[in-house]
């Protein structure tokens, strides 16, 4: 199990640029309102979705390798079993940091991914919802760090 810095989670999210792995064609779904969220908070969204559709005015693209100019971070909103071959393709694009978004920590992530980013030098943030992080993401969210502050679970700065 990885134990989170905080650190870390504040420098992933000072790359404005970034890819948005497994964004749903469902308007309803949490990755929509996640990419809508961060291009309100000021960064620039690449989702990436194998469709290749338009989503929320933003283009997909249907591989991380096809983003140009290259990324070097993404956000990876797909299910725990496919996160390792996102991963690996993110790998082969040359992207350097990786947050696997999920609700528990760690515990959302299959380790062998874990393990996959420490062997190939990828900074990975593991489990978390972005929103905890960001400024001004509203009241629901800011409730869900307050909680996980109360029960030792969210990240401190080492």
């Amino acid at each position: 199990m990885l134990k989170q810095d905080l650190s870390d989670i504040k420098g992933f999210l000072e790359h404005k640029r970034l890819a948005m792995i497994g964004v749903s064609r469902n308007k309803k779904h949490f990755s929509r309102n996640l990419m809508a969220g961060m291009i309100k908070a000021g960064y620039d969204i690449i989702p990436v979705n194998h469709y290749g559709d338009e989503l929320d005015g933003q283009q997909s693209v249907t591989k991380i390798s096809k983003i140009d100019p290259p990324i070097d971070s993404v956000i990876i909103m797909l299910k725990k079993e496919l996160a390792l071959n996102a991963l690996r393709d993110c790998n082969r694009a040359g992207v350097k940091n990786a947050w696997i978004y999920g609700m528990r920590g760690s515990a959302d992530v299959d380790q062998k991914a874990i393990d996959f980013c420490e062997q190939h030098a990828i900074n990975l943030v593991a489990g978390y919802c972005p929103y905890m992080f960001m400024e001004k993401s509203g009241l629901p969210h800011r409730i869900h760090g307050l909680i996980w502050k109360v029960i030792g679970l969210y990240p401190v700065k080492n």
